[in-house]
């Protein structure tokens, strides 16, 4: 809340507290009062009766029937005067009642209505920042703390549409009990893209070396026709060719063709 709101806050506080101090002291004054004049009513009406009793039993003009009904008269008439100062009285708590509680809604609306305000453009302030951004690898929601239970209780219960906004704007309101937990998922989160984005690399890795082995396979399996063609040719050339050269080189030998060698 602003500077401003938290004074006239203070200021209405304070008008409440004077009014209801002044409505109190009124009500205890004129308590005392009607209790002082009912005290004398009683004493009078007490000393009434005594008059009444000591001239019924001087000059035994009046029965004591009619001395009875007399007293339930005045006493009727003094319960009627009780109702009346109580209907008075009752008439002024329900003035007080009334003028307070609606001094207490009027305030409430006010204050809550600000307090509204003060939370959207909170919301609103965050998700202008650049607190996401897929290009630097961030998460796709921002967490707006609100550090007492009670006001986050109080905006999820009364603040249907601040809290859709929120969750529109990708703004998670969070309170100290729900805190803790979301942070935790969102290591997890974390933790799992990990895995699974080394699992994309371990795959990678794995589709290169089966094309990198094929390829080895290739080479090799030329390379062993090549040493096979090599083999075949160097097998006809060392069997067909020598025996051809040795039957030719026996020939000349059998034909006296070439010298023989001197011996010692």
């Amino acid at each position: 809340m602003t500077t401003e709101s938290i004074i006239i806050l203070i200021s209405s506080l304070a008008i409440i507290c004077f009014f209801s101090y002044f409505l109190f002291h009124r009500l205890i004054k004129e308590n005392a009062r009607i209790n002082e004049e009912e005290r004398k009513r009683m004493l009078e009406q007490v000393d009434s009766k005594k008059e009444l009793i000591n001239e019924s039993i001087k000059n035994d003009r009046e029965t004591i029937k009619d001395l009875i009904e007399r007293i339930h008269k005045e006493l009727e008439s003094v319960e009627k005067e009780r109702i009346g100062e109580f209907n008075s009285l009752k008439t002024i708590l329900g003035e007080y009642k009334i003028t307070t509680e609606g001094l207490r809604e009027s305030t409430e609306g006010d204050y809550k209505k600000q307090f509204e305000r003060d939370v959207s453009d909170r919301i609103k302030e965050i998700s202008n920042r650049d607190y996401i951004n897929p290009e630097e690898n961030t998460v796709d929601f921002v967490i707006l703390f609100v550090p007492n239970e009670m006001i986050f209780s109080f905006i999820y219960d009364q603040m249907s549409d601040i809290w859709s906004d929120a969750m529109t704007k990708k703004v998670i309101l969070a309170g100290p009990f729900s805190f803790t937990a979301i942070l935790r998922m969102i290591y997890q989160s974390y933790k799992n893209f990990q895995y699974q984005e080394n699992m994309f690399e371990i795959i990678k890795l794995v589709k290169k070396f089966e094309i990198e082995y094929d390829k080895y396979n290739q080479e090799v399996d030329s390379l062993g026709k090549k040493i096979r063609d090599v083999s075949s040719q160097f097998d006809k050339v060392s069997t067909v060719r020598d025996r051809k050269l040795t039957g030719i080189v026996e020939k000349i030998k059998s034909e006296n063709i070439l010298p023989q060698k001197d011996e010692d």
